[in-house]
């Protein structure tokens, strides 16, 4: 998987290649998340009507062929094609693995130990980022076009792995007896209105993704090149994600130190404080490297937190890639206004005004969805 998406780390080196402004390069990051956002629901109630593994086999096919688009792009035509389809891959993506991730844990009577499963993973793909983020920027210093073609091979394995996963027997025989999306609908929507500890979730979830989002797909790279040139670019980005997998490989043991604290206030402060030192060392090749690290590990223990809780919070198997990609859906909405926001304000301010704007809005959000959870839990006791 590392393999199949390494060339986010060149992507808006990419696009400036090619000519766009930094509002048309927010308009191509847009289209992904648009798109997703309108498939959401729909691919959430394919998933769970018709299995995990048609969704995810359905999601690398679309991603091969948004690859063939990147691959020869010339204009800003081709990428907002390219992103159309790859909106549409993220859509039937998005839930459809975490929930057979979860359910497997399930069937194997192994649920207790998700979370630590989730982190491991983690480790190997940010583990595969090291090579990646070495690799991909030297082979798109040497030829535009080798990126995409490694996306394009790596995309054909994925698929053809794809073909051997297995699905729980008992959702299978479940999902025949009624195929009907309305009732499917309903009954993950009322889920979502009824808990409020979901309501958080998703609240928060759009919150820190769309603002982590925006930072690594819009902002970090920019950042990091305009102080850097592309040699050193690739190093800072590997030498980052070495800090980064040697933090995450203790993320369960970081969760479960925190969870006696609110971890969502701790780890907004610290994400938020982290983003703020690296405007100020961004000339500091040597604290600018750790910082980054640790700023991307605070990212991925979220994630695993997030998404270990969001799960355990929902006891059917029937609705959950549903509400996953509700909540998927959400996210979308808020990544897709911010990337308008920022693709803007890149085009008008400098690039260090830009990340102390957002931080400034993150960090007020944040702190209010925070303490908001804090009462939901007195209220709950």
């Amino acid at each position: 998987m590392a393999f199949s998406y390494a060339w986010a780390v060149i992507k808006i080196l990419y696009f400036e290649s090619i000519g766009l402004t930094f509002q048309e390069i927010s308009f191509v990051l847009i289209m992904i998340p648009l798109i997703s956002f309108l498939i959401e629901i729909p691919s959430g109630l394919f998933t769970d009507l018709y299995g995990r593994k048609k969704s995810i086999v359905l999601s690398f096919l679309l991603c091969n062929f948004s690859s063939w688009f990147l691959l020869y792009a010339d204009s800003l035509g081709d990428l907002m094609i390219s992103s159309f389809l790859y909106g549409i891959s993220w859509g039937f993506w998005s839930g459809s693995f975490e929930s057979l991730l979860y359910e497997s844990t399930v069937r194997l009577r192994i649920r207790k130990i998700y979370q630590k499963i989730l982190t491991h993973l983690n480790f190997i793909f940010t583990a595969l980022g090291i090579l990646t983020n070495l690799l991909i920027p030297y082979m798109f210093d040497l030829n535009k076009s080798s990126p995409f073609i490694l996306m394009i091979c790596m995309s054909f394995i994925l698929i053809t792995l794809s073909l051997f996963l297995k699905e729980t027997e008992i959702i299978k025989k479940k999902r025949i007896v009624n195929h009907n999306f309305k009732e499917q609908f309903l009954s993950s929507f009322n889920f979502v209105i009824k808990n409020p500890s979901i309501k958080f979730f998703i609240m928060f979830n759009a919150i820190w993704g769309s603002c982590t989002g925006v930072f690594a797909s819009l902002i970090n790279q920019p950042l990091i090149y305009k102080y850097y040139d592309l040699v050193d670019y690739g190093f800072i980005f590997s030498i980052t994600t070495i800090f980064q997998t040697c933090i995450i490989y203790f993320t369960d043991s970081i969760i479960d130190y925190l969870k006696k604290y609110n971890i969502f206030l701790v780890l907004t402060i610290i994400w938020s404080l982290l983003l703020y030192l690296i405007t100020i060392f961004i000339n500091n090749l040597y604290v600018l490297i750790p910082l980054m690290g640790i700023l991307w590990s605070v990212g991925s223990i979220m994630y695993v937190f997030f998404s270990t809780r969001y799960n355990n919070s929902i006891k059917d198997d029937n609705i959950r890639a549903s509400v996953l990609s509700f909540t998927s859906m959400i996210n979308s909405f808020f990544y897709v206004l911010s990337t308008y926001l920022f693709g803007y304000l890149l085009d008008t301010y400098n690039i260090i005004t830009n990340v102390n704007i957002m931080n400034i809005l993150y960090l007020i959000i944040g702190l209010i969805l925070s303490l908001y959870i804090k009462n939901i839990y007195i209220k709950n006791k």
